[in-house]
């Protein structure tokens, strides 16, 4: 992995967090996690950028397989196409996928732990 990207902080809003109930894969019930976002503030080559996952869009609900997936949403105003441009241009792209992979992971462990604190809440 290079050292391209530094992370210079992480923010996790869940202001916006609620449970839903959707059908998982196996046509069970599920309760899901929606409106949790991470966001990761990097630094490369001395330009602040900013990568906004949110949680997974479950319109159909067949999508939801754990209810606290996470995905980059590059329609939030972020800036993963310019950073994946940028490593692109520098033939690292995939060190970019790599460190995306890392973050989402991340993000995941986070919106795990909301959606359990939610669950628990409701009890």
């Amino acid at each position: 992995m290079t050292n391209l990207i530094k992370i210079a902080s992480v923010d996790a809003e869940s202001g916006y967090s609620e449970l839903i109930t959707v059908n998982n894969a196996a046509n069970n019930e599920l309760d899901a996690l929606v409106g949790f976002q991470y966001t990761v503030f990097v630094e490369v080559e001395g330009k602040e950028y900013h990568l906004c996952f949110q949680t997974a869009e479950r319109g159909n609900g067949m999508e939801a397989y754990n209810g606290y997936e996470m995905e980059l949403n590059d329609a939030s105003g972020d800036d993963s196409s310019k950073l994946e441009s940028l490593f692109e241009d520098k033939d690292l792209v995939e060190d970019y996928y790599k460190f995306i992979e890392e973050q989402t992971v991340e993000a995941e462990k986070l919106s795990k732990v909301e959606l359990e604190r939610l669950v628990e809440d409701c009890k």
